[in-house]
């Protein structure tokens, strides 16, 4: 109980404050760039995960006084090797319902209409991009969530390409033997969900117009000069 409260009443408005200042004074001056958008956005994530992960652990904490057992939300999800592994641990109840109600329906539909293993991958990427677009829009129908939509489907439907085609899995078990490559390669994909995700749900704190202002803004050139 006391993990939540910290969490929510302490750190998460700290990372909330600090995220909104910055925010209000690169807006006011205007002095953007694909580094300072990429930390403003990852700032956003933690905050979320601090603020939503503090509630469950109240929630959970005052259940468990009553005597219930309710199921953990969130499980480490900063340490996702992967997009998908990402979604396994970030909002459990969220992902197993859209899983069990939209992802395995959807797929076992288009994979009845026609066969094949290459049929079958298609038709998983397929679905794994049209998942996650459905859960950008069902946070909101306007143009922000619909980029995070996008933005989220894009990644899964990679992770999963990445998954068949390159074998991260295999990868990841072939060096898992060899202590600091395994944790340097584990560190890397971490890395890069963590990117990935925090850029995808932009929308949840920039307007469409100042996405697309900023955008025009942080350029590669940008990045580079920093």
């Amino acid at each position: 109980l006391s993990v939540g409260l910290v969490k929510v009443l302490l750190l998460s408005s700290i990372v909330m404050i600090e995220h909104q200042s910055v925010i209000d004074s690169f807006l006011k001056n205007s002095q953007w760039d694909s580094l300072k958008i990429s930390l403003i956005a990852m700032s956003y994530l933690i905050f979320v995960y601090l603020n939503f992960s503090g509630y469950m652990d109240i929630i959970l904490s005052i259940s468990n006084l009553f005597g219930f057992k309710l199921p953990e939300n969130f499980h480490k999800p900063f340490l996702a090797h992967s997009f998908l592994n990402f979604w396994d641990r970030w909002h459990i109840s969220l992902s197993s319902w859209i899983k069990d109600f939209l992802f395995t329906p959807l797929l076992k539909t288009l994979v009845y209409c026609k066969s094949g293993y290459w049929w079958i991958l298609l038709f998983g990427i397929l679905t794994y991009f049209i998942t996650f677009l459905i859960l950008g829009i069902w946070h909101g129908t306007t143009l922000p969530f619909i980029y995070c939509g996008i933005m989220l489907g894009v990644g899964a439907s990679i992770n999963k390409i990445a998954q068949v085609i390159w074998g991260i899995a295999t990868l990841i078990r072939t060096v898992s033997k060899y202590t600091l490559i395994s944790q340097g390669v584990s560190a890397i994909f971490s890395g890069l969900t963590f990117a990935h995700v925090s850029l995808a749900i932009a929308g949840f704190w920039l307007t469409w117009e100042q996405m697309i202002d900023q955008w025009n803004n942080a350029s590669i050139t940008n990045l580079v000069d920093v």
